[in-house]
């Protein structure tokens, strides 16, 4: 379960990914994305495209996505293909000296999703930033961190 991988306290009640799709959700390759948006400007600098990503054990009271902390209201997404869509538009976001935003949830529930995210925007020449709480364990911020 996400709270003994990650170490993440308040995970236990998380939906674990279906034996299919575990490894594939271990390796990053696959992750649970709730929503995306494609132009906005208040979530770092430039103008950037958002993905919000399922999962967050925090249960804050003043959350601003409370639909975003079941893994089961995201969708099982690659990494490869969601990084192709939004390269598809990165002349628009480098113009701005924008890129890319990974938010939730919190991005550091799926932090092995989330670095392939940011690794593949990045090699398309895109910046990128997580929006997260901090709340996680060392692992998923060494993940995270590992390539900067």
């Amino acid at each position: 379960c996400l709270q003994h991988r990650y170490g993440i306290p308040g995970m236990e009640d998380l939906f674990v990914p279906p034996a299919d799709t575990e490894s594939t959700v271990e390796r990053g390759t696959v992750g649970f994305v709730h929503s995306e948006e494609s132009f906005t400007a208040v979530d770092g600098p430039g103008i950037r495209y958002v993905v919000f990503l399922a999962g967050c054990g925090l249960r804050c009271v003043f959350c601003s996505n409370p639909d975003t902390w079941q893994l089961t209201n995201g969708v099982k997404t690659e990494a490869d293909v969601l990084v192709k869509r939004i390269l598809r538009k990165s002349n628009f976001f480098k113009s701005s000296g924008g890129g890319v935003t990974i938010s939730g949830g919190d991005p550091l529930v799926q932090p092995d999703f989330s670095a392939a995210i940011c690794r593949g925007v990045r090699a398309g020449g895109l910046t990128s930033c997580i929006a997260t709480a901090g709340v996680g364990s060392d692992r998923a911020v060494d993940v995270l961190l590992k390539d900067d």
